[in-house]
């Protein structure tokens, strides 16, 4: 006759190894020191993928052409939002005031200090 009651340590047996082993691997997929050196060889792979399929000139001209890019973009909407055309400049060094209009200006401004000074010496 068969015998069921091995038949069931057994079952048991293999249930509870089968519970240690997923135990066990999810104890090791959890933590952090599992994972350190599994990037980092994915790391590894990368660079040596980036070195060996990648030009070096690759890694400075693909910059150097997105940054020109951004500038002329840049410089497209900035004229766009200003409503600047052709005949108009964004140059900021232009002499907007001449050298006679900035000693009046400074000349006001001395004479509204003098004032302002007056009126303070009057209220105390």
């Amino acid at each position: 006759m068969f015998d069921w009651g091995c038949l069931l340590g057994r079952i048991a047996n293999f249930k509870d190894s089968l519970v240690e082993a997923i135990l066990l691997v999810k104890t090791c997929l959890t933590t952090f020191w599992f994972w350190v050196p599994v990037i980092f060889a994915a790391y590894m792979w990368a660079q040596l993928g980036i070195m060996f399929y990648i030009h070096p000139l690759a890694l400075v001209i693909v910059p150097s052409v997105l940054i020109i890019y951004a500038l002329i973009q840049e410089d497209r909407r900035f004229k766009a939002q200003y409503g600047l055309d052709k005949s108009q400049s964004i140059d900021t060094g232009k002499k907007l005031l001449s050298e006679v209009d900035m000693k009046r200006l400074v000349n006001e401004y001395n004479t509204m200090l003098k004032k302002d000074k007056e009126s303070q010496d009057a209220k105390n």
